[in-house]
């Protein structure tokens, strides 16, 4: 993103993980720690805000939407990735908030003047064999809460269920992995098909 956009700026709420992207970018990037229900940035100064992976953890989407239309331009994008609440064997993490399906984020960001599109990534048809053979006992394990609360008992539960992790890189390049157009998504209904959801939203009024 920073080689394609005139100006780049990060930033997360988490000190040690923002010390793990200053080790590998150093003064490459601008990174801040701050809470993105409260940005240090001025009104009407941004394009796009991205938020990866953490609308649920945030206590008041409601602050952070609210700041996006703060420092947004007028036609800037706000683009989300989340995980789908709305697939039946999911499970939320035990630090998170609450989660937004398409329904719940078209209705959150339509009452702050954006125009919402949804897409679905990830479908659970293309999974392997041995997650589908998996996901009734996932659902099982949900329901009788037997899913570990801790981040290294998630973590040898995802090695069991997917094998082997791979270790994510820290700079992503253009075609390094093959493109796989996301699925467009109705509004009006949960999606039950995809495991990860993307919501790009553009202001409409000041």
């Amino acid at each position: 993103m920073a080689k394609l956009a005139k100006s780049f700026c990060a930033g997360d709420y988490t000190d040690d993980l923002l010390k793990i992207a200053e080790a590998h970018y150093g003064n490459r990037i601008p990174l801040q720690q701050f809470d993105a229900q409260d940005m240090p940035y001025a009104d009407n100064s941004m394009d796009v805000v991205i938020l990866f992976e953490a609308i649920y953890y945030l206590p008041s989407a409601e602050k952070f939407v609210g700041e996006c239309r703060r420092i947004l331009r007028k036609g800037g994008k706000l683009l989300i990735a989340t995980a789908n609440k709305d697939l039946y064997d999911f499970h939320p993490s035990p630090y998170s908030y609450k989660y937004y399906g398409v329904v719940e984020l078209n209705e959150l960001l339509s009452n702050y003047g954006f125009s919402v599109e949804c897409f679905g990534n990830t479908p659970i048809t293309d999974v392997s064999l041995r997650q589908k053979a998996l996901r009734p006992v996932k659902k099982m394990a949900v329901k009788l809460g037997l899913i570990p609360r801790t981040m290294n008992g998630k973590k040898v539960l995802k090695k069991l269920v997917f094998g082997g992790l791979v270790k994510m890189p820290y700079e992503i390049e253009e075609n390094l992995v093959p493109y796989v157009e996301p699925t467009r998504l109705s509004l009006s209904e949960p999606d039950k098909r995809h495991k990860v959801i993307y919501c790009a939203a553009t202001l409409q009024d000041k």
